[in-house]
């Protein structure tokens, strides 16, 4: 299988590269540990016809470069990549599926940043 054409979306500090398919509300997923974007690449043409589906790759998560390595880096990290993520597609509010400590960050954001 071809590998998704990403793009970088600047939040706050870090790129986090995306990609997209479909328009309207966004549909973002979210992936777990050692994964990146490509863990949810087959949803993007399924979920297509019901809004704008987005996989993300998570801040330290291929191809992304971000250096160097916060050491408070946490899973509310990356709820702030999350929200900000959000705010730069749409502002929001978007639908969220996650995975594994992908979850625990959209936890957060469904808690703390409940217009998102």
């Amino acid at each position: 299988m071809k590998e998704l054409a990403t793009t970088p979306l600047q939040v706050g500090p870090v790129a986090l590269h995306h990609a997209t398919a479909g328009e309207g509300v966004p549909i973002v997923f979210v992936h777990g540990g050692l994964g990146d974007y490509r863990y949810w690449e087959w949803q993007l043409e399924a979920f297509a016809p019901l809004g704008r589906a987005v996989t993300y790759s998570r801040r330290y998560s291929y191809p992304n470069d971000n250096r160097p390595y916060d050491p408070a880096y946490s899973p509310r990290t990356d709820a702030s990549d999350l929200a900000g993520l959000i705010e730069a597609l749409d502002g929001g509010p978007a639908h969220v599926v996650a995975a594994s400590i992908g979850a625990c960050a959209a936890l957060f954001v469904a808690a703390e940043r409940p217009e998102l």
